[in-house]
């Protein structure tokens, strides 16, 4: 992303988020799953800004940033919220590359973290 404030990241996050719901409530697991995951990696960057710390631009660098910072150093996540959001970024790509949809407890899972991630 080439955001830059924290508003920034919090507009997009809720924006994707947004979209996240919308697509679940109409079955659209797949585009559902990919919202859900660009509003956590969004809401992932804003955190980093609160925290004083560089947003990530990669996806890898964004859930490295999740599972060393959020997780082990400040403890602000589960670790499963790491592994929640590792298979949503696999699902996305699924989603995207092979039109692959993940079932709707799946998708409807990755939309509750992401509204776990953005509070």
């Amino acid at each position: 992303m080439s955001l830059d404030t924290t508003d920034e990241y919090l507009n997009a996050a809720q924006s994707h988020l947004d979209a996240a719901r919308f697509c679940l409530e109409h079955g659209r697991n797949g585009l559902a799953g990919s919202e859900a995951y660009f509003s956590m990696l969004a809401s992932v960057n804003a955190l980093l800004l609160v925290n004083d710390r560089s947003p990530r631009d990669s996806h890898s660098g964004v859930l490295n940033a999740v599972y060393l910072i959020f997780v082990d150093e400040l403890g602000l996540l589960e670790r499963e919220a790491h592994s929640v959001m590792t298979d949503a970024k696999n699902w996305r790509r699924r989603w995207h590359y092979e039109a692959r949809e993940p079932p709707e407890p799946l998708a409807g899972r990755f939309v509750s973290l992401a509204e776990r991630v953005q509070e």
